[in-house]
């Protein structure tokens, strides 16, 4: 892992250590891949993320990062001594600014931008759609929190407001749902 993808996954697993078991470079069970972060919520539920460093932009680049993310979905994962499927996010999205879903444009500061149908801390976003049709999600900043989301459904939903109150859970029925589609898979196999 590069040092400045090394720095990103440390920040992440401060964030997430509050709410979630964090395991670092979880091996496959064929022990031809890991993947950088695996959390566990509960000691029911588990999602792998997968990290970037936040500056890749090149077509095929963010073609190989999807396609081992996709990868991933097709793999168990040796967590405890057991093999688990879960859910396999990104992080950083790609859903941000990568991908120009319709043609609204703006002018900042003399320079001409894109942007999809919402602000980029909305639940929503066409390229988490597309995304989630390759059983691969993101973990996505909203407003007063984040989320982790498949087709723009959330699985994970963490959210706090300057106040102290706040929200923290698994949509278990989009969770569920999620699974049966990797479980539905894995019996095909």
């Amino acid at each position: 892992m590069r040092n400045d993808e090394y720095i990103f996954v440390t920040k992440l697993i401060q964030q997430f250590r509050s709410d979630f078991d964090v395991f670092t470079e979880v091996k496959s069970k064929c022990r031809t891949s890991r993947i950088d972060l695996v959390l566990l919520y509960q000691k029911k539920f588990l999602f792998g993320i997968e990290c970037k460093i936040p500056d890749k932009k090149k077509g095929n680049e963010i073609f190989q990062y999807v396609n081992q993310a996709k990868r991933y979905t097709e793999m168990k994962w040796k967590l405890n001594n057991q093999f688990f499927t879960m859910p396999i996010l990104l992080c950083p999205p790609l859903s941000y600014n990568y991908f120009i879903m319709n043609e609204c444009e703006q002018q900042i500061d003399n320079e001409l931008w894109h942007k999809d149908r919402h602000n980029k801390k909305h639940d929503h976003h066409s390229f988490n759609g597309f995304l989630g049709g390759f059983n691969i999600g993101e973990v996505r900043k909203i407003n007063a929190g984040y989320q982790f989301a498949m087709n723009n459904k959330p699985l994970f939903k963490k959210i706090q407001y300057a106040n102290g109150n706040g929200w923290v859970g698994v949509y278990e029925d989009n969770y569920a749902s999620h699974m049966a589609k990797i479980k539905e898979y894995d019996s095909a196999i």
